[in-house]
């Protein structure tokens, strides 16, 4: 589905996005191709592409839905000119799971899928060149804008303007899952202490979605002897349940080894 925005909810939701560095990086190039190459801007070929992601590192057998989610791309791109939405799309889509693949399985099978489709279009070596390019200039630097502060600077004390920015910060950090909540939350925490606490419930908000978003690993805690007293002889273990019947065997020699004392 491709979301589309109006200037000002884009320029709103860059001060959630600007603490993702990937965003950094296919930002400008993207700014430079709007209305050129695309009718789509940096926010909405970044949603869109951060939707096809999420998509694909989510399903056990993303290699399976690849097409799919390309040919449903297409049908809601349809009737947009210039057309080279999609490809962008892809080409950031690639980028945002490059930066995750040491927590991608399946990673490379993955970002070669997307080579393949982007590289049939004529500006791949182009787009690729100016993303490479944001990246080394960005490192030299070592540090990004602090979009945040810039804003709420250019809204001056204008209160209500400023908790309509701040609410659609957050919402926009909570639609980007967990790692952009943890780091906006950084954000967001040091600016509500310089000006007074003024949006302590919208941090507090964010605080209750990580966590329904945190599921903890189910775990086991054996005592072999009193666990509140230090005795000679007293064992304790602690792992993760197994979830196989291999595991579940391993367990067992465990077990029998810690009764009897080995």
């Amino acid at each position: 589905m491709i979301e589309r925005y109006d200037g000002q909810q884009a320029l709103r939701m860059k001060t959630a996005l600007v603490a993702d560095d990937v965003y950094c990086i296919v930002s400008e190039p993207l700014k430079n191709l709007y209305h050129k190459k695309t009718p789509l801007n940096s926010v909405e070929i970044w949603m869109a592409a951060h939707g096809l992601t999420s998509e694909l590192i989510q399903c056990s057998e993303p290699e399976e839905i690849f097409d799919d989610l390309i040919e449903e791309l297409k049908e809601n791109l349809e009737g947009l000119e210039p057309d080279n939405s999609l490809f962008l799309i892809l080409m950031v889509s690639m980028c945002q799971i490059s930066a995750l693949r040491e927590q991608i399985t399946n990673a490379d099978v993955l970002l070669k899928r997307l080579m393949n489709v982007c590289h049939q279009n004529e500006m791949y070596f182009k787009v690729l060149e100016q993303f490479d390019g944001k990246e080394i200039s960005r490192r030299k630097v070592g540090k990004k804008v602090d979009l945040l502060n810039y804003e709420m600077k250019a809204v001056g004390d204008n209160k209500k303007e400023k908790r309509q920015m701040l609410e659609a910060f957050t919402q926009t950090a909570l639609k980007l899952g967990t790692q952009n909540i943890v780091s906006n939350l950084l954000a967001l925490n040091y600016y509500n202490l310089q000006n007074g606490h003024i949006c302590d419930d919208l941090i507090l908000g964010m605080y209750e979605q990580l966590e329904q978003q945190f599921v903890p690993q189910k775990t086991f805690e054996i005592i072999a002897g009193n666990k509140n007293v230090a005795q000679s002889g007293g064992l304790q273990m602690n792992g993760e349940i197994p979830q196989d019947a291999a595991g579940f065997l391993a367990l067992f020699n465990q077990l029998k080894q810690l009764g009897d004392g080995k």
